[in-house]
């Protein structure tokens, strides 16, 4: 049977994260990928979360037109209609941005049990494993973006859709969050967008019933900042940037344990048992958590790369990998160590 799809694609990333035991620099650029069916449906579940009194029939935008603001205030209002960004959520931030976080990522987890799965990918490039100078001494780190943040969206688009069970596979969006070095990178907004299409099409040609597009002509930058919006639908594009910041933000802390803040630890606690299986199992078809060719992290590479032609720099400032799929690789375990048994401080006193 014929199967189509058709996505929107936001866009994340973290610079300078640190594992201090190996002294390892990475980046990471995750990509969340939201059909047009679920789009509306996700986004208005974000933004019902937003909203912290129990029984509400949604979120409003404005105080004034809140149908609870009898029992509400403008000043709560204001407090829940914050951006959420993990790195600056920490243990004294407010009540509402820290509730509203819990509550986003508890809303990711239940899809999964449920099997309704945000689709994402995470990439996390080891630096100090690549030749820098490979990537160009000027604005080495957006031409070495350049071609993974490409990396990042075929391997999930094929993954994830291609390769498991759509025939045709169409992108409407892609969105950034915002960057003003890769907004204004001669090469990043645009030609990303057509060598992608143009790669995954030839890789394809040969399956007669398969078919690729992507309609956008530009990647979109924005501020994740949903109050900076000029429309509502960057208002609501933003919901997505921010869910993706969450993500990442909680992957990364599990991996790395790079924040000793107790809510930053609490909100890797909350995905630990799904990045664990991402990091641990990532091919296991029966998880209860339903991530197989839906949600992936992986790194790379895996070793230096020493030979010159490994890496090099293409004619569009981008760079070009020789293809070794032994170089991407999965972790052997999260330095952030287990939750807490409840107990524990009780007993600890004993002993």
């Amino acid at each position: 049977m014929l199967r189509s799809i058709t996505m929107r694609i936001y866009v994340d990333e973290q610079h300078q994260i640190l594992d201090k035991d190996t002294e390892e620099r990475y980046m990471a650029i995750a990509a969340l990928f939201v059909s047009e069916d679920e789009y509306k449906q996700t986004v208005n579940d974000l933004l019902r979360l937003r909203c912290l009194k129990e029984d509400h029939d949604g979120w409003h935008w404005d105080y004034a037109n809140c149908p609870s603001s009898d029992s509400c205030k403008e000043v709560w209002h204001k407090l829940n209609n914050k951006e959420l960004h993990f790195q600056t959520l920490h243990q004294t931030s407010s009540h509402p941005a820290k509730e509203i976080s819990r509550k986003w990522l508890r809303y990711a987890l239940e899809r999964n049990k449920h099997n309704k799965a945000i689709r994402f990918n995470i990439l996390y490039v080891n630096l100090t494993n690549l030749d820098i100078q490979k990537f160009g001494t000027f604005g080495w780190h957006e031409n070495a973006y350049n071609r993974f943040f490409r990396t990042n969206l075929k391997y999930a688009l094929k993954m994830f859709f291609l390769n498991n069970g759509f025939n045709k596979v169409g992108v409407s969006k892609v969105v950034h969050d915002n960057s003003t070095g890769l907004a204004i990178h001669k090469y990043f907004p645009e030609n990303n967008l057509r060598k992608l299409e143009i790669e995954i099409k030839n890789e394809i040609k040969n399956d007669g019933d398969k078919d690729f597009e992507i309609h956008p002509q530009r990647i979109k930058f924005l501020d994740s900042d949903h109050k900076k919006a000029s429309n509502s639908e960057d208002c609501y594009d933003c919901q997505l940037l921010q869910l993706i910041d969450l993500i990442i933000g909680a992957a990364t802390q599990n991996i790395f344990y790079t924040s000793n803040d107790e809510f930053k630890k609490e909100l890797a606690w909350s995905l630990r048992d799904l990045i664990e299986r991402l990091i641990m199992n990532p091919n296991n078809p029966h998880s209860s958590f339903h991530y197989h060719r839906k949600q992936n992290i992986s790194f790379f590479p895996s070793k230096k790369l020493e030979e010159a032609e490994r890496i090099f720099v293409d004619l569009e400032g981008g760079i070009r990998i020789e293809r070794d799929e032994s170089l991407f690789y999965k972790v052997e375990k999260l330095k952030l160590p287990p939750r807490p048994h409840p107990n524990q401080a009780t007993l600890n006193k004993w002993f």
